[in-house]
């Protein structure tokens, strides 16, 4: 049933205490693969996502890595999922795990499921709107990366950059952890896309007063 309609099980006492007990994957202490995918499972349970991409971002804060692989087989295509350990660096270490071994709760089609049934939860229940208003409170002045996060982090919100080999800002994802939801940015609307945030942190003549969204007044 948690597989077919994309449900999870109320977490109780039990699952709140593996959440916040939760730790990032260490590699040289082995048994990666449960390490791996208690991990998954736990933060597959916690939050809401809408995207694989979405799903990565947390996953990458402890050390672990999804994606897809696609192929066919007889002229029939597929669509697999893999799991693998990062470095502290963000490096892929070891041999990563195909979602089968781990069981159908973390292959393709369920995680189908979750994304569905997290947009849903995230509209029925306005669960956008807290991490909106916090970002907007914390765009204000606005000047570095590190300042930005630092405010962030206030609020229980953990923004991730993603930045090429040029510094230029291309990604940005909010984690929040009070709400337990995770954004891309430009999903909480264009004015908090990668770029304008490329803007106001390299830009010196950015327009800023255009830029930035006013707070809402309480």
């Amino acid at each position: 049933m948690e597989v077919k309609y994309g449900l999870h099980p109320a977490l109780g006492e039990h699952g709140e205490r593996e959440l916040v007990n939760l730790e990032k994957v260490d590699y040289p202490k082995g048994d990666v693969k449960a390490q791996v995918k208690h991990t998954a499972r736990t933060l597959l349970e916690c939050y809401n996502f809408h995207s694989l991409a979405e799903y990565n971002t947390l996953l990458e804060l402890y050390n672990v890595t999804v994606y897809e692989v696609r192929g066919s087989v007889d002229g029939r295509e597929y669509h697999g999922i893999m799991y693998g350990a990062l470095d502290d660096n963000g490096q892929q270490v070891g041999t990563p795990f195909k979602s089968s071994k781990f069981g159908k709760a973390f292959g393709y089609e369920a995680l189908q499921k979750k994304f569905a049934a997290s947009a849903e939860k995230i509209k029925r229940d306005n669960l956008a709107e807290r991490t909106r208003k916090e970002v907007i409170n914390a765009m204000q002045g606005i000047s570095t990366k590190e300042d930005f996060a630092r405010r962030l982090k206030e609020a229980d919100i953990e923004v991730v950059y993603r930045i090429n080999s040029e510094g230029r800002l291309y990604g940005i994802t909010f984690v929040d952890h009070t709400y337990r939801t995770v954004f891309n940015g430009s999903r909480l609307g264009k004015s908090f896309s990668a770029n304008v945030f490329n803007e106001l942190f390299n830009n010196p003549d950015a327009d800023r007063e255009r830029l930035i969204p006013l707070p809402e007044q309480e």
